[in-house]
């Protein structure tokens, strides 16, 4: 297993590689048709929608050893901004940080696989936009812990319906890159339940990957999984027991992972065969991670740690490395006798909706910018659905605000847009704290017991 175009052409030249609405490529056809890349650029960035010409083009990127960066496909103009404004410190240095070794990471690789292979997005503590510096070891030490533990290779068939701004979505094509397998990609956009599931029997897909919510409106549209299904991957997001077990029912087979971009996706996935459904199990390690729980929160050391992040610099308290090698995840769980894994919750106030990572602090940052909001607060609230939605109260001096979803909807993706808006009496005050900072948790526990706020609205559905 190599993450090479080249390789995958000689060794599976005529076997298909990219399944699309209007053709299939080849190996060879792919490796024909990679764009030329401009080697003397720090980074190639790309608004990574999954369409042809992005795929090649990161392909193109792997195979000439050139970093790219795969930036959101429904971000904002301004978001937009903000995610080129940190690529830009790639032209210093100094803006990558060196981290703790990993033990073992050089095993049966190759010196050059250390340096950065793609430049993935995620939100810090401030909501800000950070880049995660995923290296080649990275990927494909990802890649060959997926592949051990569900035994999938040439001839396979992997469904791409996952944004590749995420590594989720990036990470089936690299899988299916080292495999000589074969990617199934969904076009952008919406699409139903009834249309996923149509593809999916068409192309013969053996593996999926799929977020909680995407399951959910497959369930509830009484699908059954197609013929010659072997393995749904399922994170993102936690999966409940009943959603899994209503998988089950209807013959889907479902496996609950664990991971994130920092670790290159999945860390911990169910092995295939586990049916005991309950909510917080994961599964055992995949072959060379390593886990530990302190003070109940989650530490991983492997080989598919990323290196740090853009402009972060490598100390504990913000590269999350510590002095062994360990990333805190900042997610809390305990390993059981068996040496399973299950995950209680986030210590953060991070939301995740639908697979989408959500940090308050931004979002209130771009509500509180309305001249007419006083003041903000943001939270998530749980949704069958989607996992969590985006909700949030504001005061403004002049009641509710007609305008205020044109305001957010020019300022932030739909993901990061609250599905519940509520105005608070424009002469009562958000809760506090003891320090005078709004209080999120009553405000979150008020919605969550019905006890909605004076002059409250629905927002954008």
């Amino acid at each position: 297993m190599t993450l090479s175009v080249r390789r995958a052409a000689e060794a599976r030249g005529a076997a298909p590689a990219l399944v699309f609405d209007s053709e299939t490529l080849t190996w060879d056809e792919v490796h024909r048709a990679l764009p030329a890349i401009e080697r003397e650029q720090a980074a190639l960035t790309l608004v990574a929608g999954r369409d042809r010409a992005t795929i090649l083009s990161i392909f193109a990127a792997i195979d000439a050893r050139l970093p790219f960066a795969p930036l959101h496909p429904r971000a904002t103009p301004d978001e937009l901004v903000a995610m080129r404004a940190v690529l830009s410190s790639l032209s210093d240095l100094s803006g990558v940080p060196d981290v703790p070794d990993v033990p073992d990471v050089q095993a049966g690789g190759d010196a050059s696989d250390e340096a950065p292979l793609a430049y993935v997005f995620t939100s810090g503590s401030t909501g800000a936009p950070r880049a995660a510096i995923l290296s080649r070891r990275a990927f494909i030490a990802s890649a060959r812990a997926s592949a051990d533990n569900l035994a999938y290779g040439p001839g396979d068939r992997w469904l791409l319906a996952m944004p590749l701004s995420h590594v989720g979505g990036l990470s089936v094509l690299t899988r299916t890159l080292m495999a000589g397998a074969t990617a199934v990609v969904t076009p952008e956009g919406p699409m139903s339940a009834e249309e996923l599931v149509r593809r999916m029997a068409h192309a013969e897909v053996t593996y999926a990957s799929l977020v909680p919510a995407m399951l959910t409106r497959v369930l509830r549209a009484g699908l059954e999984a197609p013929p010659g299904l072997r393995a749904v991957l399922i994170g993102g997001a936690p999966a409940t027991r009943a959603l899994l077990a209503g998988a089950r029912e209807a013959g889907w087979p479902v496996l609950p992972t664990y991971g994130s971009t920092e670790t290159c996706s999945q860390v911990a996935t169910r092995a295939t065969g586990d049916v005991l459904d309950t909510d917080g199990r994961i599964g055992r390690p995949l072959p060379g991670v390593d886990l530990r729980i302190e003070d109940g929160e989650i530490y991983v050391r492997g080989p598919m740690l990323f290196d740090g992040y853009i402009g972060a610099t490598s100390s504990p308290e913000v590269s999350g490395f510590d002095d062994d090698g360990y990333f805190a995840t900042g997610d809390l769980g305990d390993l059981d006798a068996e040496g399973v894994l299950w995950v209680r919750g986030r210590r953060s106030e991070l939301i995740i909706t639908g697979g989408e990572n959500v940090y308050p602090a931004a979002v209130e940052a771009v509500l509180s910018a309305h001249p007419e909001v006083v003041e903000a607060c943001v939270y998530g609230l749980p949704d069958a659905d989607w996992g969590e939605v985006v909700a949030a109260v504001y005061r403004s001096a002049t009641g509710p605000i007609p305008d205020l979803d044109d305001w957010l909807r020019e300022r932030l993706a739909p993901h990061r847009r609250p599905k519940r808006l509520s105005c608070v009496n424009h002469l009562a005050e958000l809760p506090k704290t003891s320090s005078g900072k709004v209080d999120r948790a009553a405000l979150r526990r008020r919605a969550l017991e019905g006890s909605e706020p004076d002059g409250s609205e629905d927002g954008e559905p």
